[in-house]
């Protein structure tokens, strides 16, 4: 049976750390961050590969302390159990790639079914035609896949990532996906998976991580991290484009219905093809869940499954047709066609307000006949609106 990770660790010098995160057996959990945030040091720390980092706090495997002194760990790294995909690969120049792969046994004892196992692993990823060449001999990708195969060779009670899947094309990383579904059915090893691909972050982790200047920032499941940002730095750190201002406002027109008022404020005023200024600043209904208070100045994100967009009708009788809540015209400002996909920049008449990012289909803008400076009907869902208080974002307090 499988045993948990938990790490909580801090450090001064030489780099600033004050990290903690925890992922249990057949788990996945992503760092994202920016470079330079801390997360391949966090990954050493782990491995006890950080001998001269001022550690405190634990590192548990299990019941097992893995967090030493400045001097040495308390269990050696060759005692971990763990294997690690290097971001720069680590291989031994003077052994095959095969060789690599056996490195986690003495070469002189590796038996016959080791051999073929290890023979299996590399057909497995593409790389048995290649299992008789040295590293120099390797593309940047088929040097990851024997890292990586590397690391699977040796059942690791934990299996550590940084950047496994940067340098391989997109079927190649599908095949490796599979691989890691594979060891995560199994249920025993808890995964640390490093990447920047906040896509392969939403697609591969039970958990993520978000780390900033060797900080924790958030820490949840992605939905919960991609969806409701503790505050407007975490959402800006993982990608979210949809990024706006606003006043909270709490409402007595329908009490004990949990919802209120947000009034969404320009940020800055942007160039737009056509319009005139509204008379009414827009007013957006939102759930009250009871965490701010009345005329509050806060920052609001919406995620893109929770985004509406529709063709504006000028038919007679659709025009007493009621519209969902959050429904308002919005202006088509910039196109970018990417194939099936067209990435729409949208905003307000006036200019104002926005921009909102969305993604369409080309044929849908196609059958709607809409272009640069056309108006379409836009929804955002209630429900999909997450506001963060701009006075606490330093606390992370958020609705």
């Amino acid at each position: 049976m499988g045993k948990a990770l938990r790490v909580q660790v801090n450090a001064q010098h030489p780099i600033h750390l004050n990290a903690t995160f925890s992922c249990g057996p057949g788990e996945v959990l992503a760092l994202c961050g920016p470079s330079g945030s801390g997360k391949s040091t966090l990954l050493k720390a782990i491995a006890g590969l950080t001998p001269r980092l001022g550690l405190s706090g634990h590192i548990r495997y299990g019941e097992e302390d893995w967090l030493g002194t400045d001097k040495a760990p308390r269990v050696p790294t060759r005692h971990r159990g763990i294997g690690f995909v290097f971001q720069h690969y680590a291989l031994f120049p003077h052994f095959t790639a095969l060789g690599n792969v056996l490195l986690g046994h003495a070469l002189a004892t590796v038996t016959r079914q080791q051999r073929q196992e290890a023979m299996a692993l590399l057909e497995r990823l593409g790389l048995l035609e290649l299992h008789h060449r040295f590293p120099s001999e390797l593309s940047g990708g088929q040097k990851q896949r024997v890292a990586l195969a590397r690391a699977l060779f040796s059942s690791p009670r934990l299996l550590l990532l940084d950047e496994p899947f940067s340098a391989v094309d997109t079927p190649t990383r599908q095949s490796l996906y599979r691989e890691l579904a594979l060891l995560r059915q199994k249920g025993t090893c808890p995964i640390v998976l490093v990447t920047h691909d906040l896509h392969e972050a939403r697609q591969l982790a039970d958990q993520v991580v978000v780390i900033h200047q060797g900080e924790t920032l958030q820490a949840g499941t992605p939905l919960e991290v991609f969806s409701r940002p503790r505050n407007a730095q975490v959402a800006q750190l993982v990608g979210i484009s949809n990024l706006f201002s606003g006043h909270f406002r709490k409402t007595d027109q329908t009490p004990g219905t949990g919802l209120a008022t947000l009034e969404w404020t320009p940020q800055s005023r942007l160039p737009v093809h056509t319009g005139t200024l509204p008379s009414l600043p827009l007013v957006l209904t939102v759930l009250d869940k009871g965490k701010i208070p009345h005329n509050t100045a806060v920052s609001w994100v919406i995620a893109g499954e929770y985004l509406e967009v529709k063709p504006v009708t000028n038919d007679r009788g659709n025009q007493n047709v009621k519209h969902p809540s959050n429904t308002f015209e919005m202006v088509l400002n910039h196109i970018s066609k990417l194939g099936e996909i067209c990435l729409c920049t949208l905003l307000t008449e006036d200019g104002r307000l926005g921009p909102l990012q969305v993604n369409l289909p080309t044929t849908a803008l196609r059958d709607w006949n809409v272009g640069i400076g056309r108006k379409v009907l836009v929804t955002l869902s209630p429900k999909g609106i997450h506001i963060m208080p701009t006075r606490t974002a330093e606390n992370g307090a958020s609705a």
